[in-house]
């Protein structure tokens, strides 16, 4: 599958999992653009981390920056492309054609808005670090885990005792359909999908070159 058929693929699994979490496309997109920007933030301050890396390098002739960084530069261009296709699909109500969206006019980082994030990651999708499409499906796959099933009781109870310490106000969804039943915890004030007790984050080194 090239690139443009597995991005395709992947806008359409993000929508389709907002849809399960009970998000609405036709809500104001303020609180997610808010999401795609707090995706920004946490890139600056990766960028920030390589930039110290890499004045380092000139002390100590080390020729690259360290994998950790390298991993969470993946992660951060993940997280924008994720946030960043459902604020798109909310800004236009439909699933757009991939290939024209391929090989765009480039973006500096330091203009990256919300707006113009999905762009940044398109104009960058052949980065020569990492896999970022790999990557990205692997984002997918492990925001299911997000996802309690209803006859996991004990799981839900965890989740809502740690929300309850953590001082996090969370209310608590449903998803069914003829096969799934779904408990999805949101934060009350953003509606923000919440990871549950022993969420386990998404391991993206095997898609670092």
């Amino acid at each position: 599958m090239t690139n443009i058929k597995k991005l395709q693929q992947h806008y359409a699994d993000i929508c389709e999992w907002n849809k399960i979490a009970g998000n609405d496309h036709t809500a104001d997109t303020k609180n997610q653009v808010g999401r795609v920007q707090e995706e920004i933030n946490e890139m600056t301050l990766t960028m920030a981390t390589v930039q110290e890396e890499i004045n380092e390098m000139a002390l100590t002739m080390a020729t690259e920056v360290t994998l950790a960084s390298t991993i969470t530069l993946l992660d951060d261009f993940c997280d924008i492309f994720v946030t960043g296709v459902y604020l798109d699909y909310m800004q236009n109500n439909r699933l757009p054609d991939i290939g024209h969206m391929i090989g765009v006019t480039s973006i500096p980082f330091a203009q990256v808005t919300p707006n113009n994030a999905l762009q940044f990651v398109f104009s960058n999708i052949d980065y020569d670090l990492f896999d970022i499409v790999g990557g990205i499906g692997e984002v997918i796959d492990n925001n299911y885990t997000k996802f309690i099933e209803a006859s996991d009781r004990d799981a839900l109870e965890q989740s809502l005792n740690m929300f309850d310490k953590l001082d996090v106000p969370v209310y608590v969804v449903d998803y069914n359909d003829a096969t799934t039943h779904l408990k999805i915890i949101k934060r009350r004030y953003d509606n923000k999908i919440m990871k549950p007790y022993g969420f386990v984050s998404v391991d993206l080194s095997p898609y670092v070159y």
